[in-house]
């Protein structure tokens, strides 16, 4: 593995290597504050087909420019550091709702942004495997791996299936939110852009009834959610005879 690239970048390490392509984790050494980047290289057929691909991507502040070298394609990006998804929000994790709907509103953001991306780009970076939490910031950010191996030709389900592990399936969910899921299924959407949409919609719902069940008395509180979920059952149970 070379060291330099461009003569510009100093390779780390390697974070991803098959045929024609290598993920590279890299600094600009002309960078005072030795900020890290990155590379993802393309060889082979993957050169012509992507040079165009990238030329093409807009409304990206994380991609900071493409080069050929010794035959090779290189996208560069911002390096995004943070835990894995799905540590942070893994079964049963104590985080509070209104941290759990604002990860939900970044994601559905970072859904929205990619839709002006070329296919080639938004269905390889949409992957379970690039989201990842800055905790000092609770943010969640998006490290544009781009394996060419990869093809996410529903991508909008790798975000509602995000969005599922945010907002984890249980017997004191607001109904709101179960009828935001049981609609997604019924009626699914084109694109991130509906996703969003939807969202947004529902969310005033699905928030204020979080802030009623967190106020409740504990009694009350179980004797409410049972309740609804007893209506919420024989509701759907009719409904469901009803279109039979």
């Amino acid at each position: 593995m070379e060291d330099i690239i461009r003569e510009k970048y100093k390779i780390e390490y390697t974070i991803k290597e098959i045929p024609d392509y290598i993920a590279y984790r890299a600094v600009d050494i002309g960078d005072r504050e030795k900020k890290t980047y990155l590379l993802n290289v393309y060889a082979g057929a993957n050169v012509k087909k992507y040079v165009k691909t990238f030329h093409n991507l807009k409304n990206c502040a994380e991609y900071k420019e493409i080069f050929v070298e010794n035959g090779r394609l290189a996208a560069v990006f911002d390096y995004k550091t943070g835990e894995d998804i799905n540590t942070v929000f893994k079964k049963k994790a104590d985080l509070k709702t209104a941290y759990r709907l604002k990860s939900v509103e970044q994601l559905l953001n970072i859904g929205l942004i990619a839709e002006s991306f070329p296919d080639d780009i938004k269905c390889r970076v949409i992957d379970h495997g690039n989201f990842h939490i800055k905790q000092s910031s609770e943010k969640i950010e998006l490290n544009y791996l781009i394996d060419p191996d990869i093809y996410n030709e529903d991508y909008v389900a790798i975000l509602i299936s995000e969005i599922r592990k945010m907002l984890p399936k249980t017997f004191t969910e607001p109904i709101a939110e179960r009828e935001f899921f049981l609609q997604l299924k019924r009626r699914p959407v084109k694109d991130g852009i509906e996703l969003y949409a939807r969202w947004k919609k529902d969310v005033p719902g699905i928030r204020k009834e979080y802030e009623k069940i967190s106020s409740m008395p504990l009694i009350e509180k179980i004797f409410s959610i049972v309740i609804k979920n007893i209506k919420w059952f024989f509701r759907e149970r009719f409904s469901r005879r009803d279109k039979r």
